[in-house]
């Protein structure tokens, strides 16, 4: 006896409907992760900047530091930039001691066009009660970018020590 084959092989239209959608679902998951992922990668541009630009004032201070009288250890003033890295670089002078101020970042490689980046700083500089002639500390507090909330900076924290005589 034969079997008559009524039977199609396929997919019906409904089947297939149900596939794209699941699909559409997952791929609009996925296409959401894009802006978190790349505001964490622009936060972690940021942070590492202003760490950047934290050691590189510090350096400086301590060069400064070891230089200069220390007697004037709260008042001394260090370029903002370093002539290798940022070519372009606005050209202050950091005080310590003052309210927040902003630095612009422009590299050699846009000539001096366009921003790179920008930081907000407030540094302390203060003599450390314990030995005051031969032990001084700074507190650097530095903002990501020229404008925003200021109530998250990071907060880098030094000691600079008188090995003069």
């Amino acid at each position: 006896m034969k079997k008559s084959s009524t039977h199609k092989k396929g997919f019906t239209l409904m089947e297939i409907a149900l596939a794209i959608f699941v699909i559409s679902v997952g791929l609009l998951a996925v296409f959401g992760l894009f802006p978190t992922g790349m505001e964490s990668n622009k936060s972690a541009i940021d942070d590492t900047y202003a760490a950047l630009f934290a050691e590189e004032l510090f350096h400086g201070y301590r060069a400064q530091a070891a230089v200069n009288p220390w007697n004037n250890i709260e008042n001394l003033t260090v370029p903002a930039r370093s002539a290798e890295k940022w070519a372009f670089a606005s050209q202050q002078i950091v005080r310590p001691n003052r309210g927040w101020q902003t630095i612009q970042y422009r590299p050699a490689a846009l000539d001096g066009e366009a921003v790179d980046f920008a930081v907000r700083y407030r540094l302390v500089v203060r003599r450390h009660p314990a030995n005051p002639n031969n032990r001084a500390y700074g507190i650097l507090e530095v903002l990501s970018g020229e404008f925003g909330p200021t109530n998250r900076p990071l907060r880098v924290y030094t000691e600079f020590f008188n090995t003069g005589s």
